[in-house]
């Protein structure tokens, strides 16, 4: 049986200004106000991350030592460590692990590759502060999923020692948008569009083949430098 705050956050959804139909500013604009309607997650201390310019979520429950390095969705164009500050929060309490959050250069200003090579970057900065590889997890959202498998794959491609695990929440891995349920289920999709889902593309990918393998990966003689 449907919750009534299930129904209530559809109702909310339906009827709210769609992001995707918004200029890039005021998507971004959008963007940091998305945990707005969330919960405020218990016990949970923030400090900010300033080598990685994120922020760390960490439980009361933490064993000192596990630790989730998480990126947080938005097309690749939109959100923030703060604008996810909330979910990080929620992942620190159901795992017990302390969560990451680092920034990553989004599109169209810095395309891709540059987000994967920040979150290469970052967790490595993460092993050089003492967490081990064993005890640490990569998670992402949406596009952020496919930024989590994008991680691992180059993580792979260098020879890094490997994190325990990847979990790729709902993740966007189909930059060349050929599903067929973008088409099938678009009147009853609350967020999203096939024409929405090819413009974040189109600003991400600049041209790279999203149809490469392995996806969304790109050799580090191609890659733009990093810097904030």
């Amino acid at each position: 049986m449907i919750s009534p705050e299930a129904l209530k956050l559809n109702e909310i959804l339906r009827n709210a200004p769609k992001a995707v139909d918004m200029d890039l500013a005021h998507q971004r604009q959008a963007g940091e106000h998305a945990e707005d309607i969330t919960s405020e997650p218990q016990g949970v201390t923030y400090e900010e991350a300033y080598s990685v310019d994120g922020l760390w979520a960490t439980p009361r429950s933490w064993d000192g030592h596990s630790a989730i390095m998480y990126l947080y969705g938005g097309g690749y164009v939109i959100s923030s460590p703060h604008s996810r500050r909330k979910l990080a929060g929620h992942l620190a309490n159901a795992s017990g692990a302390c969560a990451l959050v680092p920034r990553y250069h989004l599109a169209p200003e810095r395309p891709f590759p540059a987000a994967v090579e920040d979150a290469a970057a970052d967790y490595r900065w993460l092993l050089e502060r003492g967490h081990r590889p064993e005890q640490v997890v990569i998670a992402g959202d949406s596009s952020a999923g496919g930024l989590t498998v994008a991680t691992m794959l180059r993580l792979r491609e260098d020879g890094a020692p490997l994190p325990a695990g990847a979990i790729p929440v709902s993740p966007w891995v189909d930059l060349a948008c050929t599903g067929e349920t973008l088409d099938t289920r678009a009147t009853v999709d609350l967020t999203v569009t096939k024409t929405s889902l090819q413009r974040m593309a189109d600003q991400y990918l600049r041209g790279a083949d999203p149809r490469r393998s392995p996806p969304l990966f790109m050799p580090t003689s191609q890659a733009c430098p990093l810097s904030w």
